[in-house]
């Protein structure tokens, strides 16, 4: 599902695969949900294996982020 899309995602990016608007990816790195890195300023930018993360945390999956390749 992710070899299309670089290491590092937009917010765009996430916007595709999560299927929201961007105001809904902005909220969930203010809340701390979704780690992501700020760039130049203006440009935010997060790991595939953070979103994958939350991905499999917002599904009820109680995981550690070290067991994150067992799902990648």
């Amino acid at each position: 599902m992710f070899e299309n899309y670089p290491e590092y995602l937009s917010t765009e990016n996430c916007c595709e695969i999560l299927s929201v608007e961007k105001h809904a990816i902005y909220q969930l790195i203010a809340d701390g949900e979704l780690q992501a890195t700020r760039i130049k300023d203006r440009n935010w930018r997060i790991t595939k294996e953070s979103l994958i993360y939350y991905i499999l945390r917002a599904s009820g999956l109680d995981i550690d982020k070290e067991d994150i390749n067992d799902y990648i």
